[in-house]
């Protein structure tokens, strides 16, 4: 990439600040969490100032679902045989879905 080239995106990506005020907005009137299930620890070197938590029993997701609109799990099922790692998806989803529903939070899952 060229230097005019990095100037240009780093001015282009300046203009998209700023939007905080309605993001919060928009979460006050429909709660909702963005969780991020992230299979190795290179993902979460991407992202500043977003949780990341190593554990997943129903307590600690639900704190977290309380406390961050953003966070990620990193559960290292890059590791896992490819069973093990549907069934820890699955588990990481029904947890998830029980602590959004007792606090109304909406959930999408893909």
């Amino acid at each position: 990439m060229s230097h005019s080239a990095l100037l240009k995106s780093i001015e282009e990506g300046a203009g998209l600040l700023g939007l905080e005020k309605e993001i919060r907005a928009e979460l006050a009137k429909n709660p909702k969490s963005i969780v991020v299930l992230d299979d190795d620890p290179t993902g979460t070197q991407t992202v500043h100032d977003v949780p990341v938590i190593t554990e997943w029993t129903e307590e600690i997701l639900e704190n977290e679902l309380l406390a961050s609109p953003v966070f990620f799990i990193l559960t290292n099922s890059r590791s896992l045989q490819a069973d093990e790692a549907d069934a820890l998806g699955e588990l990481l989803g029904e947890r998830l879905q029980k602590v959004a529903e007792k606090h109304q939070k909406k959930t999408d899952c893909h």
